[in-house]
Parts: structure tokens; C-alpha cells; sequence
């Protein structure tokens, strides 16, 4: 599975240099606009748009089962 900082440039070079409450804050919101983003566009969305967007929420979800263990 593809991490999260191989997706996400902002993530990797500076939010994952924050604490873990800040990182699980950006990972949240984060998860939250992507979900509604393909939500709203479903149909409108190519197949490879929308593979890539479930591909950063799996990465997002991920990272935040990984922050709060």
C-alpha cells in the first residue's frame, strides 16, 4: 500500500515534522475534503481520477490508524 507521505508533498515535507495531535489533525480534515470531493464529483470523475482519489483516502486512513495506536 502506497503511504501517505508518497502521496501527499505537503504531509511529507512539513506537517510530518509536527506533533502527533497536529498530524492527526491535517490527516482528519484531510480525509474529510477528499471524501467529500469524490462524493460531489462521482459522476463527473474519470475511472483514474477517481482510483486516485480513493487511493490518498486509503493512505489518509491509514496514516490515521497509525497516529492513533
Amino acid at each position: 500500500m502506497t503511504e501517505l507521505s508518497d502521496l501527499d508533498y505537503l504531509y511529507k515535507s512539513t506537517v510530518s515534522k509536527l506533533s502527533t495531535e497536529s498530524r492527526l489533525f491535517y490527516c482528519t480534515r484531510q480525509l474529510d475534503k477528499l471524501q467529500l470531493l469524490l462524493i460531489n464529483n462521482a459522476e463527473s470523475l474519470g475511472r483514474q481520477p477517481k482510483e486516485q482519489l480513493k487511493e490518498m483516502i486509503r493512505a489518509t486512513q491509514e496514516e490515521i490508524n497509525k497516529l492513533q495506536k
